[in-house]
C-alpha cells in the first residue's frame, strides 16, 4: 500500500511539473495571487528562500507540508509560528500556524495569512482614455488559510498534503481561489544528513477564471556538524507557471552560543534592473530548546528593502 502511494505522489508531482512546462489555455494564461510566492518566515527569508527541504515544524505548512512530519516533539505536544513581514513599500504579512503530531494517526498543521498593500491612490480614465487621479484611495488585502496532513510513507519517505483556501479583496472586488500543495520527502541512507525534496504549490487554483501562481521545486539539503557548529547548506530550483525558473542557495550555521547565523542568494529579481539585491541575511537566536527568534534582511535593489520578524515556540 505504501508502494502505490509513493508512485501516485510521484506520477502527481510528474503531471503538476508537466503542466507547468507546458502553461495553461489562453483564456486562463493571466497568473494571480502572486502575493502568495512571498516567502514566509525570517529563517527561510534568511537563506534566500531555499528552505523547501529545511522547512519542519510548524512553519512547514508554508513550504512543503511533508516537513510537518518531521517535528522533533513528543505525542500531543504543539509546534507555534509567528511571522511579522514588512514588505516593500508599505506591504505587510502576517502569517501563523500551529501543529502537531500524534504517533499512529500522523502529523497535522493549521496556518492562516494576511496580506495588505496599504493604501493605494485611485485613479480613472477621462473620455480621451488618459489616467485620471480621483483624489481618494483604498486597500487591497487578502487573506489565506491552510490545513495540512503528513505521515510517514516508508522508514526513509515522508509525504505531506496542504488544502489552501484564497480571499482577495480589491477595491470591493472580492474573488475566492481553492487550491493544494503536495510535498515528498526522501532521507537518503547512505549518507547522513542528505535529503530531498519534490513539492507541488497552489495546483487546482483560479481567482474567477485566472490561474493562480504555481510552482513545482526541488530541494537537495545536506547539514554537517563541523566540532559544536551545525552546518545546513540548502538548493532549490523553483519552477513556475509562465515564468522562468528560479534558482535559491541559502546556508545556515548554528553556533554552539545559541546564535544562529544565515546567509542567501537567488535568482529570482531580474525584473529589478539597479541596486543591491539578490542576497540576503538572517540571524537567530534559540533558546532552551523551545522559543526561537529570527529576523532577516532582504534587499530589493531600487524597489527598497524587506524586513522578516518571527517568533517559534513548543509547548
Amino acid at each position: 500500500m505504501k508502494k502505490i502511494i509513493i508512485i501516485a505522489s510521484a506520477l502527481v508531482l510528474a503531471y503538476c511539473s508537466i503542466f507547468a512546462s507546458l502553461g495553461v489555455p489562453d483564456n486562463s494564461s493571466v497568473v494571480s495571487g502572486l502575493y502568495s510566492t512571498v516567502g514566509v518566515g525570517a529563517a527561510a527569508s534568511g537563506m534566500g528562500n531555499a528552505y523547501l527541504g529545511s522547512a519542519q515544524d510548524a512553519v512547514a505548512i508554508f513550504w512543503n507540508p511533508a516537513g510537518i512530519e518531521n517535528i522533533q516533539k513528543e505525542d500531543n505536544s504543539y509546534s507555534l509560528f509567528f511571522s511579522h513581514n514588512q514588505w516593500l513599500m508599505s506591504t505587510i504579512i502576517e502569517s501563523l500556524s500551529v501543529a502537531t503530531k500524534f504517533k499512529d494517526i500522523g502529523a497535522f498543521a493549521v496556518g492562516f495569512s494576511y496580506f495588505n498593500s496599504g493604501e493605494m491612490e485611485r485613479y480613472g480614465i477621462d473620455e480621451s482614455g488618459h489616467p485620471i487621479d480621483l483624489n481618494s484611495t483604498f486597500s487591497t488585502y487578502a487573506f489565506n488559510g491552510d490545513i495540512s496532513y503528513a505521515n510517514k510513507l516508508d522508514r526513509d519517505v515522508d509525504f505531506g498534503v496542504t488544502f489552501k483556501y484564497y480571499l482577495d479583496d480589491m477595491d470591493g472586488s472580492v474573488a475566492n481561489a481553492i487550491a493544494f500543495d503536495l510535498g515528498v520527502r526522501y532521507f537518503v541512507p547512505i549518507v547522513k544528513g542528505l535529503s530531498f525534496d519534490l513539492v507541488a504549490t497552489n495546483f487546482g487554483g483560479e481567482f474567477n477564471g485566472y490561474t493562480m501562481s504555481k510552482e513545482v521545486s526541488f530541494a537537495a539539503l545536506y547539514n554537517f556538524a563541523v566540532a559544536d557548529w551545525g552546518v545546513n547548506a540548502e538548493y532549490d530550483l523553483v519552477g513556475r507557471l509562465n515564468n522562468t525558473a528560479v534558482n535559491r542557495f541559502g546556508l545556515e550555521i548554528k553556533s554552539p552560543y545559541l546564535l544562529i547565523l544565515r546567509a542567501g542568494y537567488y535568482t529570482e529579481d531580474d525584473i529589478i534592473d539597479s541596486g543591491f539585491k539578490d542576497i540576503s541575511f538572517g540571524l537567530g537566536m534559540l533558546v532552551n530548546s523551545k522559543y526561537n527568534v529570527d529576523f532577516s534582511f532582504e534587499p530589493y535593489g531600487e524597489l527598497g528593502n524587506a524586513f522578516k520578524l518571527s517568533f517559534g515556540a513548543d509547548f
